[in-house]
Formats: C-alpha cells, sequence, structure tokens
C-alpha cells in the first residue's frame, strides 16, 4: 500500500499530579487569565451597552496591556485575546446578550501556556517545574509539544493537561477508486444519532437521558445543603464524578461506533448540519442534541479516517437530502417534519424518510469525492 508522510497536529490529554507548592504557583496562574479576561468582558459590556460599533470593541481588545512577568503570561494575554475576539463576533450577531464574567468558584478554571515540554512521565512548564502525570498514553516518536493548557476542576479536584503537539507519520494514501458497495450514507437522527443508507439505525443508548433521575436526585440534595459544607463538597464531588462518567460512556461508544463503520466502508457521507440554529428555532430539541454530540462523533471518525487512508465527505449544509427521491431523482419541495414516510408521485417510491435522506447524501457524497 502507498503511504505518504504527512504532519499531524493532534491533543493530548493527561492528568496531572501537582505539589502543594505547585498547587498555589497554578492557582496564581488562574487568576492572573480570569482578571484579564474580566477586565476586557466588562469594557465590552460598557461598549455595547452604549451601541458602540464591533470595532471599537475589538480595538479595545487589541489595546488592552499588562506589565507581564515572562512569555507565557504574554501568551495566556493573548489566548485571552482570541478567546474575547470570537466572543465579541457573537455577541454584535445577537447569539449573546453580554459576555459574562468567570468567577473564581466555577467548576474548571484554566491557563494557556505557550511553551510546554513533555518527558515520559512528567510535563515541564517555565517557572513551575517538572509535573508528575499519567502515563496511560505514550507521545508518537519525534513529537514536539507546541502549545498546552492546563485545566482545574474545583468540582472532582483534579488537574488535567491539554498538549498540542505536531509529529509526521507515514500514512496510507486515500483509497482510489472507492466501490459503491463500500460506501455509506448517514442521516442525522435525534433517536439514535445517524441511519444509515442500509437502513440501520445506530442506537445510540442516549447516556445523558439515562443518567438524568440520578443527576436530578444530586442537584436537589445540593440544593439544600450549606454552600462550603462537608455535604456540600461531597455532593458536589459526586455530581462531577456522574457528569465524568457519562462523558466517558459517550466517548467510549463513539470511538467504538467509528472504528465499526471504517472497518467495513472506504467512505462515509454525512451532514454538514447548523446545530446551534436548529436549538435556537427549536430549544426543546436541546437536552437530544446535547446528549447526541453529533458534532464530536463526526470528529472521531474524521481522525480515524485519516490514520486508515480512508475519506469522510461532508455534504454541503444546504443539500436538500430530504426532499429529493433517492430512486428516480425527482424534486418534492421541503416536506413537513410529521410525515416520516417519504412517497414519489412519480416513481411510487414509499420509504422511511431518513432512508431516503441517508441515500441521498450517499449519492452526493460519491459525487463530491471524484
Amino acid at each position: 500500500m502507498n503511504q505518504l508522510e504527512t504532519v499531524l497536529y493532534r491533543t493530548y490529554v493527561y492528568r496531572l499530579y501537582p505539589t502543594a507548592e505547585q498547587q498555589t504557583m497554578l492557582a496564581d496562574r488562574f487568576d492572573f487569565e480570569d482578571e484579564n479576561y474580566n477586565a476586557m468582558a466588562r469594557r465590552i459590556n460598557e461598549l455595547y451597552g452604549q451601541h458602540a460599533h464591533k470595532a471599537d470593541a475589538e480595538t479595545a481588545i487589541r489595546q488592552y496591556s499588562i506589565s507581564c512577568p515572562g512569555i507565557d503570561y504574554q501568551g495566556s494575554l493573548d489566548h485571552t485575546r482570541k478567546e474575547l475576539f470570537q466572543a465579541v463576533q457573537k455577541l454584535w450577531q445577537g447569539s449573546y446578550n453580554k459576555i459574562y464574567s468567570r468567577p473564581v468558584t466555577r467548576n474548571h478554571r484554566c491557563f494557556y501556556f505557550k511553551t510546554m515540554a513533555v518527558s515520559e512521565f512528567h510535563i515541564i512548564v517555565p517557572t513551575i517545574g517538572t509535573i508528575l502525570r499519567d502515563t496511560h498514553r505514550p507521545l508518537p516518536v519525534g513529537a514536539k509539544a507546541l502549545s498546552g493548557q492546563i485545566f482545574y476542576s474545583s468540582y472532582e479536584g483534579r488537574y488535567y493537561a491539554h498538549i498540542l503537539i505536531v509529529y509526521t507519520a507515514k500514512l496510507p494514501a486515500p483509497i482510489t477508486p472507492v466501490l459503491y458497495d463500500r460506501a455509506i450514507g448517514l442521516d442525522y437522527a435525534q433517536d439514535g444519532l445517524y441511519r444509515d443508507s442500509n437502513g440501520h439505525s445506530a442506537e445510540y443508548p442516549g447516556f445523558a437521558a439515562k443518567s438524568k433521575p440520578k443527576r436530578e436526585a444530586l442537584q436537589q440534595a445540593l440544593s439544600r445543603a450549606h454552600t462550603g459544607s462537608r455535604r456540600w463538597r461531597a455532593l458536589r464531588a459526586k455530581l462531577a464524578k456522574l457528569d465524568r462518567h457519562t462523558q466517558n460512556q459517550r466517548r467510549d461508544w463513539q470511538y467504538k461506533q467509528s472504528k465499526r463503520l471504517l472497518q467495513n466502508h472506504d467512505l462515509i457521507a454525512t451532514e454538514n448540519l447548523d446545530f446551534v440554529g436548529m436549538k435556537r428555532q427549536n430549544p426543546r430539541l436541546t437536552p437530544k442534541i446535547e446528549d447526541n454530540q453529533y458534532p464530536a462523533f463526526l470528529q472521531k471518525l474524521q481522525s480515524k479516517a485519516i490514520m486508515q487512508g480512508k475519506r469522510v465527505v461532508r455534504v454541503d449544509r444546504y443539500y436538500p437530502s430530504s426532499q429529493i427521491c433517492s430512486a428516480c431523482g425527482a424534486h418534492l419541495g421541503k416536506l413537513p417534519l410529521a410525515f416520516s414516510i417519504f412517497r414519489c408521485p412519480q416513481c411510487g417510491t414509499q420509504m422511511q424518510r431518513d432512508l431516503n435522506a441517508a441515500k441521498n447524501i450517499l449519492h452526493e457524497g460519491l459525487r463530491q469525492a471524484k
């Protein structure tokens, strides 16, 4: 098989075990990033309330300055500016009402490091030193750490490092030509995550929905506990543990599902949906969309496909997959969501609406892959 030398960028996540002295130093870094973020956020909210132009807010972000004791502090300030530029864009578009400040008591606190190194058992951070880390996932040979973020979960009392690395690897060349029986189309579904062009459903279990009763019971008990008490801290830790368990279940299921799809197919065609717009248009769909995490599933699918020389094709967002007959190509126009069965008046084809859409997505994906 032909192989191509490719430069890859990946993010590795490790749990950290800092000493008491290192925890104090990291807390100072977290305070530094939060203070700068809140100061710029207050200024942006003032300008927004005065009906200023978006360019004025962006200028205020660029002009904000503070004496930084080191290169990593300056890197953190630059990273904060990038986050606020994105927030300004959404604020002036109407997606946000205002930019909320970061309270010290929030669950996750973080600090961005512009320089960071990784050894066999530690990560090396300037001015803080070597911090012990998990060794469950070794780095690829020749990998170089570009930057990273250290997160602290106050609910769990745990530290994590997200490290961006770059390395060179030999990957299989993309499989060409793609045979029709080795390709599949996926149509997003609220129940089951997706339905493929063969008529099969992914049958996603809905882990967040399953854990909802237990979560609500913990939240109710937490609301009755005295803030800051031992019982309050214990309940908050249990709630964080439940959330982490649900996330791990979903992540594990998505990795296994993507592996099964790529074992039998060389090309996978998917939809490119606007989930933010879907949640804004119909807020009742939000819990299900958040539980499904379809974009995260596609990201895992894309990552695995690249490593195996296979392809994931995303059809255009405005492609009318549910309005076209997959048998004769007739365009029927927009159909109400209440119609679960697709019926073509021209050729008489009758099938499930999701199955018809998945077949159209497959045909469009094969056309784009040529």
